[in-house]
């Protein structure tokens, strides 16, 4: 509800001191950005969808529940923007639970960015184990852990002393509740861990690449080394904007600022393995042509001259098909 007096004739919509435009663009902002963000996300589902071989490989699994996880973050987005933009307080048995989905999604997202940094260790530096470690048995588990991570916050979470709930006045999620500040620790300590390991991964293959000399290409040693500093650079500059609101506390638009990074870092994965994959962007390529109806989907097959050195690497020592990078 608004709150001042009447001289402000409706400058201001809440204890903020914000103005009505300025509130008005942000809700607008969370409330379409997300479904923009979702697009990459949704591409990439439905190249999973209709290539059976590509959806087999492990890596691609991983990203398929990781394009998921962020599809139903988005939707949350969106969600707590419509009823900011309506000025309709969001009924707490639904801020609850949608709360805490939130929460437990967001751990189960930060879990799938370890488990590929280690599905990706792996290819490149214990091919010959690879198969071993990453059967579809093993994958499985591997993906019921990280559930299983995300599901012990969401009962945390819909338990009456921890609550996740939009704030339709700052127009982020925030942490209330009486003993709080436990479960902020843990999930802190538990991300950074995740966040850390993830990123020393990153750099063995880098430096696994550099001493080996498997792929003489310095380009692929970038695409590696790049691929590294976004995956994780992005979420942890979100993981810390976040949790400099909970701990310091701050002002309207840096907690806005710490929402936008979240929803940015929701649909910049997918664009990222587009530009370091030739071989999903070229499937990435046929699916739009084919939602554009244009039947030059053939040109754009992948092809073994088309495979970057990296992929023809590690397709020659698979001998059966491409893990990419």
């Amino acid at each position: 509800m608004a709150i001042g007096s009447d001289d402000d004739e409706g400058q201001f919509f809440n204890s903020t001191g914000i103005s009505h435009n300025v509130h008005f663009f942000f809700g607008m902002y969370c409330t379409i950005f997300p479904f923009i963000a979702s697009t990459g996300n949704v591409i990439f589902v439905m190249v999973c969808i209709s290539d059976r071989e590509y959806r087999s490989l492990s890596s691609t699994q991983i990203l398929l529940w990781s394009s998921c996880s962020q599809l139903l973050s988005c939707s949350f987005h969106s969600l707590g923007g419509i009823f900011a933009l309506t000025s309709v307080e969001i009924p707490f048995i639904v801020n609850k639970i949608c709360g805490a989905l939130m929460a437990g999604n967001d751990t189960f997202q930060y879990a799938l960015i370890l488990l590929l940094a280690l599905n990706r260790t792996i290819a490149v530096c214990s091919l010959h184990r690879f198969d071993l470690l990453f059967c579809p048995r093993n994958l499985k588990i591997c993906l019921c852990l990280c559930m299983l991570d995300g599901a012990i916050f969401v009962a945390a979470y819909l338990l009456p002393w921890f609550n996740f709930t939009f704030d339709i006045h700052r127009l982020c999620w925030i942490d209330s509740g009486e003993l709080i500040d436990y479960i902020i620790s843990v999930d802190f300590c538990e991300t950074m861990l995740k966040l850390l390991i993830a990123f020393g991964l990153y750099l063995i293959i880098l430096l696994y690449l550099r001493i080996k000399k498997s792929i003489k290409s310095t380009f692929s040693e970038r695409k590696v080394f790049f691929q590294s500093l976004f995956v994780i650079l992005i979420p942890f500059l979100d993981f810390f904007a976040f949790y400099y609101t909970e701990f310091i506390g701050s002002g309207y638009f840096f907690v806005m600022a710490s929402n936008v990074s979240w929803m940015f870092m929701l649909c910049v994965n997918p664009y990222i393995y587009i530009a370091v994959n030739r071989t999903l962007r070229q499937k990435y390529v046929m699916i739009l042509h084919q939602i554009c109806g244009m039947n030059q989907t053939k040109r754009f097959a992948p092809s073994a001259s088309r495979l970057s050195k990296g992929e023809i690497y590690l397709k020659n020592i698979l001998k059966t098909k491409v893990v990419p990078i």
